[in-house]
């Protein structure tokens, strides 16, 4: 028999020295705070070693800290690839996408035909996967993601620009015949997105207006503002990329353009040597769809 701890202390502990935050680490797993303080008390009593400095701003990893999170690592990953090897087994062409949900009911889906049907697609079956962040690509529970900017990434990631951010309102056509300039904008009807709260003041900024937009509906994610938008109930703001097509479509108006954000858009993934045919194909589809 194996002297080990609980595996799910060990699960719980290396959530939060990646995430460095309780809260944050009991959230990707679906945990309460307490029950994930809870696990993390009862390793370190297991341990008879602090493992943590709490203070603030978060947690730091103590010098035992470290020692377990990089013996983790290398345990996690052996038995994540090794796992992922056993399930995978005559299924390599299924290739499984990190992005957000906006970008995929948005950009995405309104272009996979494309793919379905076209040569490169070659039997490939794509899966989604709208809470998968970097950590997740790291673990290999996902082979591409479509995200801002992330933290470093190793070298065992690729990052290739996917597009510049440019962001601009929209609003349901129509909206907008009598607009007279930003300020028109940012004292009428404003819908934000819990997933991008300081747009609109990023927007105010690059237009050089003087009014500072606060006030207003707010939504859960991008998806339902720009929703709102098409209804009729004020402006959205939105990165150009992802209301391509409903402005193609005349589903949206922009009234007033886009302006450069000071972000981007990358498409990470793991290096090629590591990396299945379906998703290098799948990967250089999405780049020339950016395009």
């Amino acid at each position: 028999m194996r002297k080990l701890p609980p595996l799910r202390a060990l699960h719980c502990f290396e959530a939060v020295s990646d995430y460095r935050s309780f809260s944050t680490a009991a959230r990707a797993l679906n945990l309460t705070h307490g029950a994930i303080s809870h696990q993390v008390r009862s390793l370190e009593d297991w341990l008879d070693a602090r493992l943590f400095d709490r203070h603030s701003g978060g947690v730091v990893l103590t010098a035992d800290g470290e020692r377990l999170k990089t013996a983790c690592a290398v345990a996690f990953e052996r038995l994540e690839r090794e796992c992922a090897g056993i399930r995978s087994a005559g299924r390599s062409n299924v290739v499984v996408i990190g992005c957000s949900s906006s970008f995929l009911a948005h950009w995405l889906l309104p272009r996979l035909k494309r793919f379905t049907y076209g040569d490169e697609a070659n039997g490939t079956s794509l899966r989604f996967d709208t809470t998968a962040d970097l950590i997740s690509l790291r673990r290999g529970k996902i082979e591409l993601l479509i995200a801002g900017e992330c933290q470093q990434a190793d070298e065992g990631v690729e990052r290739r620009l996917f597009a510049d951010d440019l962001i601009g309102p929209v609003c349901m056509p129509g909206y907008a015949e009598t607009l007279e300039g930003p300020d028109a904008i940012l004292q009428g009807d404003l819908l934000h997105a819990k997933s991008r709260p300081t747009a609109w003041q990023e927007w105010g900024r690059a237009v050089g207006s003087s009014t500072i937009p606060v006030d207003g509906q707010v939504f859960e994610t991008l998806s339902l503002s720009i929703e709102a938008a098409r209804a009729g109930f004020g402006y959205a703001i939105a990165p150009e990329i992802v209301v391509q097509e409903e402005l193609r479509d005349g589903r949206l108006s922009a009234p007033l353009g886009f302006v450069t954000a000071h972000h981007a858009t990358y498409l990470y993934s793991h290096v090629d040597r590591h990396l299945s045919q379906s998703a290098r194909s799948f990967r250089s589809w999405l780049l020339n769809q950016a395009r």
